[in-house]
Formats: C-alpha cells, sequence, structure tokens
C-alpha cells in the first residue's frame, strides 16, 4: 500500500495533466479553427481575384526575379500555368517606350521614395504586329525585412507584391473617345468658321440693300407715293432684321473662336457724355413703345454731367439687346430701363411687364440658340442669341448680366459692367453725319472697293450730297 502522501502528489500531478492535455486540446481546436478561417479566406481571395481576371505577382528585387500565379500567363497567352522568371527576361517583352518609365518606378518603390507600386505599359505576347500588345496595369506595395550593417540600413529582403491586370480594352475605349472628341472639335471649328464665312458674305449685300432703300427714301424727285414709302419702309425694316440676325450670327460665331483666348473682340474704351448716349440709344423704342401703345420709362444716370470711358460699341449692343428682349415679349403695360453709376460699374437694370420666365428655365435662357419655350420661338421669332452673345460681352469686359423673372408677370435683367468715371471730355466733337457741313462738293473722293455693288451705292450717296 503506497504511503497517503504519495497518493496525493500523483492525483496532482494527473490533475496537472489534465489540465495541459485540455490546453493542448483548445490550443489545437484554435489553430485548427484559424487554419480552417485562412483557407476560407484564401479560397475568397482567389474567387475574388479569378472574377476579377487579376494576376499575382511577387518581385523579388534581391534574387531579381518575378513569380506570378497561372493567371498571368492565362492572360498573357492564353494558357493557365506558373510562371516564375528573372525580371530582365520578362521586361524584354515590354515595350520600349514605356521600359524606362517602369523601371523609375521600381527604383523609387525599392528607395522608399514611393509607398506604391503603379505602372501601365504594352506587353508583347507573340508576334511583333500592333495587335500582339496588351497593355498591362501592375499595382504593388513594398513588403522588406532590414539589418542594419556598418551603421547603413541594407535590405536582406525586398519584396514587391501585388497584382496585374490587362486594361487593352480600357485603353482602346480612351483612345476612340479622344479621337471622337478630336474630330468633334474639328467639325465645331468648321462650323463656326463656315458661319462667320456665310454671315460675312450676307452682310454685304444686305448692306446694299439698306443704301439703296435709304437713297430711295431720301430722294426729292419724283416723290414717292404713300404706297412706294410703305412698301419701302417694310423693305427696310425687314433688311434691319436679317442684319440684325447676321451680326448675331457673327458676333456668336467670334465668342466661339475666342473661347481659349482673354478676349475674343479687341475692346476699344471711349469717353462719352452719358447722357446724350443714352438718349440717342433709347429714342427709336420710344417711338416703338408709342407705336405698340405702353410705357416705355428711361431712369438716366443722377450725375450731371456724367462722363464716362466705356466700351461703347459693346455697352450699346447689350442695351440694345435688353430692351429689344424686353419690347418683344412685352404686349402691354410697361417697360422700364435705369442706368446707374455706382462703384466703377454701369448698372442697367430693364424691366418689363411681359410673359415672363418659368423658374426651371431660367439657366437655360442664357445658352445659344435657346429659348425658355419652343413655341416662343415661333410666335415672336428669334434665334435665342441676343441674351448669349449679352453675358459673354459682359463676361468678357469684367462685368456680368442676371435675371430675375416670375412666370406671366414679367422680367428683371440687370448688368453691370466697369466704367471709368471722368471730370471731363478731352475728345473733340464730331460733326454728325447728315450736318449740311460734313460734307464738301470742292474735293475729289477716290472709291476703292472688291464689291461693285458696294461701289455703287458709295457713289450714290456722294452724288446725292453733291
Amino acid at each position: 500500500m503506497m504511503p497517503t502522501d504519495l497518493l496525493a502528489k500523483i492525483a496532482r500531478l494527473e490533475a496537472q495533466l489534465a489540465r495541459v492535455q485540455s490546453h493542448l486540446d483548445d490550443e489545437s481546436m484554435t489553430r485548427i479553427q484559424a487554419q480552417v478561417a485562412l483557407g476560407s479566406a484564401e479560397e475568397q481571395l482567389a474567387l475574388a481575384l479569378d472574377a476579377a481576371r487579376l494576376a499575382t505577382w511577387q518581385w523579388n528585387l534581391l534574387e531579381r526575379t518575378i513569380h506570378f500565379n497561372p493567371r498571368w500567363s492565362e492572360i498573357v497567352h492564353g494558357v493557365s500555368m506558373p510562371t516564375d522568371v528573372p525580371d530582365q527576361d520578362w521586361m524584354a517583352s515590354i515595350h520600349p517606350e514605356d521600359l524606362p518609365l517602369l523601371q523609375e518606378t521600381l527604383m523609387q518603390v525599392a528607395r522608399r521614395k514611393r509607398s506604391r507600386f503603379l505602372a501601365q505599359f504594352r506587353y508583347q505576347t507573340r508576334g511583333k504586329t500592333a495587335s500582339d500588345w496588351l497593355w498591362i496595369e501592375m499595382i504593388g506595395v513594398l513588403k522588406s525585412s532590414h539589418f542594419e550593417r556598418d551603421g547603413a540600413d541594407n535590405a536582406s529582403s525586398k519584396t514587391i507584391i501585388g497584382c496585374a491586370s490587362d486594361i487593352t480594352a480600357r485603353k482602346n475605349h480612351l483612345d476612340e473617345l479622344k479621337t471622337a472628341r478630336t474630330k468633334a472639335e474639328h467639325a465645331s471649328r468648321s462650323k463656326t468658321e463656315f458661319l462667320a464665312h456665310v454671315s460675312h458674305e450676307l452682310r454685304t449685300p444686305l448692306h446694299a440693300v439698306l443704301g439703296m432703300a435709304e437713297l430711295l427714301e431720301s430722294q426729292q424727285q419724283p416723290a414717292l407715293s404713300r404706297q412706294q414709302t410703305e412698301q419701302l419702309g417694310v423693305l427696310k425694316q425687314s433688311a434691319d432684321h436679317v442684319l440684325a440676325l447676321v451680326n448675331d450670327l457673327l458676333d456668336f460665331s467670334s465668342f466661339e473662336r475666342g473661347q481659349t483666348q482673354a478676349l475674343p473682340f479687341q475692346a476699344n474704351y471711349e469717353p462719352i457724355d452719358a447722357h446724350p448716349w443714352l438718349n440717342g440709344l433709347c429714342a427709336p423704342f420710344q417711338q416703338r413703345a408709342q407705336t405698340l401703345g405702353f410705357v416705355f420709362t428711361v431712369v438716366p444716370p443722377r450725375q450731371q454731367p456724367c462722363f464716362l470711358k466705356l466700351e461703347r460699341r459693346r455697352t450699346t449692343q447689350v442695351v440694345n439687346n435688353l430692351l429689344s428682349n424686353a419690347f418683344k415679349f412685352t404686349q402691354r403695360g410697361a417697360v422700364s430701363a435705369t442706368f446707374e453709376v455706382l462703384d466703377g460699374q454701369l448698372h442697367i437694370r430693364v424691366q418689363d411687364t411681359g410673359i415672363g420666365i418659368a423658374a426651371d428655365k431660367l439657366d437655360d435662357i442664357f445658352k445659344a440658340f435657346t429659348q425658355a419655350d419652343s413655341g416662343i420661338q415661333r410666335q415672336y421669332g428669334g434665334t435665342g442669341l441676343g441674351l448669349a452673345i449679352s453675358q459673354r460681352i459682359c463676361q468678357q469686359l469684367g462685368g456680368q448680366l442676371t435675371v430675375q423673372s416670375t412666370l406671366g408677370q414679367g422680367s428683371l435683367f440687370s448688368a453691370a459692367m466697369p466704367v471709368e468715371v471722368l471730370e471731363q471730355l478731352t475728345t473733340r466733337p464730331v460733326v454728325a453725319r447728315d450736318h449740311p457741313s460734313a460734307l464738301r462738293s470742292d474735293i475729289s473722293v477716290l472709291l476703292v472697293d472688291d464689291n461693285v455693288v458696294n461701289l455703287h451705292v458709295a457713289q450714290a450717296f456722294l452724288n446725292q450730297h453733291g
């Protein structure tokens, strides 16, 4: 019979052994579960790579070898097989134009100047024709362990790991898009040049028509009958309308050609007396308002006198466009034009009680060839260029043009353009064109023009004035 203390010791050892065994069993189960989870993760990763048609690779920078998984050979050769090759042999299939950049990127990653390896290059598959080159994209990161030797940081193992994919279809699609864009830009330039050419060709005979109409209207003998005067008025009005459309087309083509330039037109700032200028500008619209039967109010700048230096031609064009637009869409009620000089800008506000613009159409009215409603063009006419051109003029001159409108109640267009306020005018007064002293009969005039019609019109004007 064993001593009691020996039995107790054996019991304690057996209990300890049981605990160790239980711990080992738990460790084994945990390890098994981890291996199962790892296997599942690897399987999921493999499935994901396969679905994405991605090849994996490991580039050993010290041994100068690259190991690819079977997907790489399937991509470049059409056959699935492992690949383990010296990197120099592998790089021999890269297009010579793409190799230097790949090597530079590789060196930057190896020296830790870049944290990520990214390269796109052409890789030769079989022959030497263009169809035998694939576009490959490789993405990877550096994995390394370091040991200190002689105070220097020398890598004992440097490996870049990553994935690769065939991006040939993507590159071809991008090339097609670039080609299509180039063709579209060329077509747009051709359209703009054609538009400008046709507009110039139209304007020459139109000036002749208007010139002849003015000559007929101003002749004293024989006097025109009432019917002839009315017919002549219709002729002039129609010709003026066509000329305005042609001028709009010319301006639009000018802006189209000048989109990449600072100014598509040469700005010519000149000093003016604002009050006579605005009176002359608004006088035709006063007469038109009386004919149409609604009120037209002009509020000039408060300053008396008001001397300004501005881009006269383009500012006049903007005011004319805004007033013409207001008159076109106002059948009853009133139109007002307010002019104010404030903080180095000429503020122009044209308000009408016309048809107004729907809120969802406000962003479209400044687009070329666009009106708020397709039915508007049929009812009121116009090309939809006036507001687009006016906004571009304001923007090119450093100003802006905005609109506020309520459908059925009217619109308010506000333009602001930079001006310089002058103390006085330093230019000489200009003699009016129709002033009797503007023309002299004791001088000879040499007319030179490559258009016979223009010569005939100019000669007729000169003969009329002696």
